[in-house]
């Protein structure tokens, strides 16, 4: 085989084996030069079968991939359908464009994993000129947007889907934690079988108890346990209704990049509702013997003590740091989550 600027000269008893190698390896180049980083997503890199005819001057060859990795198949066009097509359109035609074979041919032959080619056959020479025209073409019409399409599901496919959480009844088991005194705020929420649960350093004398819809209705709260190293705090508020609470749920199995969502009050005000922020695990930091789950959701000042719960509205954690405000909420690494196991060492 020797290839010239226009004229590809096949030497030997098979053109279609020849044909089909230059092909398969001009696409696999292509794919490598211009998309390096989707070349293993190309078609015809593993198993393919290829059938020609030669006649009347004209060549025409369908290359198909196939399944498995066994040796490439080489035959005729037997298909009488396709040879007669072959036959009416190759009348007058030596070079025709992809547009015109594709065109008369239609998708069944033009598609991700099949590729038709047709053209001038002369005296055991083909054009390589034109062969690459029409490769390119099918290359850049049909080929790259399934590539990128199939790439989209591969990327797609490997991100969580979002879960529907039911915030409805999630919230009503949150609430805000205030000092008049003493100019704290923070965050605590009931916790079914447990009480509630906060950070110890959210909790400081003569605190108070409220739901954010209802400010006049304040109780203080006294500290049932706590442990400053670990920084989580039980507490009770004698008087305060609180309804079924929150399930607890496991931090064990939590992989980074799981869905999570984080329940609480950051810097609150009068009338706000809450703040309730989905966001992903990103990490994980010891803190004095605690694995501290890191997410990638704003926890503002405040937010201490509010719940974390999984993609199933299960307690896994407690929010232990987090920014100062939320203009600073992209400049710190210390989202942090206190793992809900730890309440076992209070």
């Amino acid at each position: 085989m020797e290839t010239f600027e226009n004229t590809w000269e096949i030497k030997g008893d098979s053109p279609a084996v020849d044909f089909a190698f230059a092909v398969t390896k001009e696409i696999a180049d292509m794919a490598r030069k211009q998309l390096p980083e989707f070349a293993e997503m190309f078609p015809f890199r593993r198993q393919w079968e290829a059938n020609a005819t030669f006649s009347n001057g004209c060549t025409a060859i369908l290359l198909r991939e196939t399944t498995g990795n066994g040796v490439p198949s080489i035959g005729e066009i037997k298909e009488t359908d396709l040879l007669n097509k072959i036959q009416e359109f190759s009348r007058g035609k030596e070079h025709p464009s992809f547009e015109e074979i594709y065109s008369f041919f239609g998708s069944y032959y033009f598609n991700f994993d099949q590729f038709l080619y047709i053209g001038k056959y002369d005296n055991s020479k083909l054009s390589w000129r034109h062969i690459l025209t029409v490769l390119v073409e099918w290359i850049n019409r049909i080929v790259v947007p399934v590539v990128l399409k199939n790439n989209e599901k591969r990327v797609l496919s490997a991100i969580p889907i979002p879960p529907q959480f039911e915030v409805g009844k999630l919230t009503p088991n949150v609430f805000v934690l205030e000092s008049e005194k003493h100019s704290r705020q923070g965050t605590c929420f009931h916790l079914a079988g447990i009480g509630l649960v906060t950070c110890e350093h959210a909790f400081c004398e003569e605190m108070s108890v409220f739901r954010s819809s209802s400010i006049n209705n304040k109780v203080k709260t006294h500290l049932v346990k706590s442990n400053a190293t670990i920084d989580l705090a039980i507490l009770k508020a004698d008087g305060f209704e609180l309804g079924t609470g929150l399930e607890i749920g496991s931090s064990d199995n939590l992989k980074i990049m799981d869905h999570i969502a984080s329940i609480g009050f950051p810097n609150y005000r009068y009338g706000d509702t809450g703040v309730f922020s989905p966001g992903l695990v990103v990490g994980f930091r010891p803190v004095s013997g605690i694995r501290r789950i890191l997410v990638n959701t704003p926890l503002i000042s405040g937010n201490s003590g509010g719940p974390v719960v999984d993609r199933f509205g299960k307690v896994i954690g407690v929010v232990v740091t987090g920014a100062d405000r939320m203009e600073n909420a992209n400049g710190t690494e210390n989202h942090g989550v206190i793992p809900i196991e730890a309440l076992k060492l209070l």
